[in-house]
């Protein structure tokens, strides 16, 4: 007995494969780089003091 043959639905091909690329990725999250300063002097001092730290200002919160 032969197996009876649907006809051909491009359009729901097309959109049944946007829908797949869309669920393979995972959006990802905002992400913040921290910077990297250090102090650069070998003497003591005062932290607000610029020109001791190794960006040539002072670091913020």
């Amino acid at each position: 007995m032969p197996v009876p043959v649907r006809p051909a639905r491009p359009h729901v091909d097309r959109l049944n494969r946007r829908r797949r690329a869309f669920l393979e990725f995972d959006p990802l999250e905002a992400r913040q780089l921290l910077s990297v300063v250090s102090w650069a002097s070998d003497s003591s001092g005062s932290w607000n003091d610029a020109s001791k730290w190794s960006t040539g200002k002072v670091p913020e919160a």
